[in-house]
């Protein structure tokens, strides 16, 4: 669509819905989505619109099933419409699908029209007991941590020569852990390493040190939020906690509370403790998962460095991240009981083709 972006779909880029409040009304459409938007909320018709770019190809098959089972057991119908990428099509979709009633729209595959670099606070290389600031986070006199942070960086060095008339914000996200509305996740290697560390009793860490931790939700949230904006104040932003970012004692006697142990810290056996998890990252088990994984996140623990979220903040009206210790507990109690791995299911396929039939728009 262009810089048409219709506030009020639910998008699915990657098999992940994000959703937003409100409608856009594009000025060149070829109805007033606005004034349609708006007389679709004073009646109910039980419908959904589902844009995708195909219909039967491995991709959106499932996706599509899914949906139609969500819908089912709520009573609700569906219209579908192709898209192919097409941005007159997805226009023109959008049109009839809203002269036809649906109350809402579940877009799958659309391409979104302004890049979005995802880079890492990383890129900040070797750091110790500051507060970074986004312009001034590259530094080429310093050097990096490991091979990743050094690619996002050569990366977002190559965006800014290559493609300087190219629309671009770059999002550098701090240490992503959680969801802070629920205790499910899918990604479970930073969060094995702080269970790991949840478990010991002595921490070779400083309680005042801070860790800069932020929900997946938020990430999300403010990325959705800074595209569809006609255009970003700022060209890069730290989505992180800030200088809210909780100290390590902050987040053990939270822990506590919740049935853990308060940790002895000892910060003088740093030395000893790197050296320890060196030799078991070798080993062929949990433990030398365990302590690889530790081994890759140590120097970001240590380096009790923060990134100004500022700029996020203020795009986002204020909004701040949720603090970790809110919902470190249930995270970690999930994460356990099913050692680390989403117990994922099968999408439901049944009766999906038959339901789909009931209303098709397609080009």
């Amino acid at each position: 669509m262009g810089q048409k972006l219709y506030r009020g779909m639910i998008f699915v880029l990657c098999g992940v819905f994000f959703c937003s409040g409100g409608w856009a009304q594009s000025s060149d459409a070829p109805v007033p989505l606005g004034d349609l938007a708006r007389s679709l909320r004073k009646k109910k018709t039980y419908t959904i619109g589902i844009l995708a770019s195909e219909i039967g190809d491995a991709y959106s098959t499932p996706i599509i099933a899914g949906i139609e089972n969500f819908l089912r057991q709520r009573n609700y119908f569906f219209l579908t419409g192709i898209h192919r990428h097409d941005s007159k099509l997805l226009e023109n979709y959008s049109s009839l699908l809203l002269h036809r009633g649906v109350e809402g729209f579940i877009t799958i595959d659309l391409n979104l029209p302004h890049s979005l670099p995802l880079s890492t606070v990383a890129v900040a290389g070797h750091r110790q007991d500051e507060v970074v600031q986004e312009d001034g986070a590259i530094d080429w006199a310093r050097s990096d941590y490991d091979p990743y942070a050094r690619t996002k960086k050569f990366c977002e060095h190559m965006v800014h020569q290559l493609l300087p008339d190219v629309p671009r914000t770059i999002f550098r996200p701090a240490i992503v852990l959680g969801d802070s509305r629920r205790p499910e996740t899918t990604q479970f290697d930073m969060v094995q390493a702080f269970s790991v560390l949840a478990s010991l009793p002595v921490l070779p860490l400083k309680p005042t040190d801070r860790i800069d931790i932020v929900p997946a939700d938020y990430v999300g949230k403010a990325i959705v939020a800074i595209h569809q904006k006609n255009s970003s104040v700022y060209s890069r932003y730290h989505l992180s906690s800030g200088t809210a970012s909780q100290t390590y004692r902050e987040l053990t006697d939270a822990l506590a509370q919740t049935g853990g142990s308060h940790p002895k810290y000892l910060p003088a056996l740093g030395g000893t403790f790197v050296g320890t998890v060196n030799w078991l990252s070798h080993k062929k088990n949990n433990l030398g998962r365990g302590a690889s994984l530790l081994k890759v996140f140590w120097p970001y623990l240590v380096w009790n460095t923060v990134f100004d979220n500022s700029r996020v903040v203020e795009e986002l009206d204020g909004e701040t991240p949720a603090k970790f210790s809110s919902y470190a507990q249930p995270l970690l109690k999930f994460s356990r009981a099913n050692k680390f791995h989403y117990p994922a299911k099968p999408w439901p396929l049944q009766n999906a083709t038959g339901h789909t039939a009931r209303g098709v728009a397609r080009s």
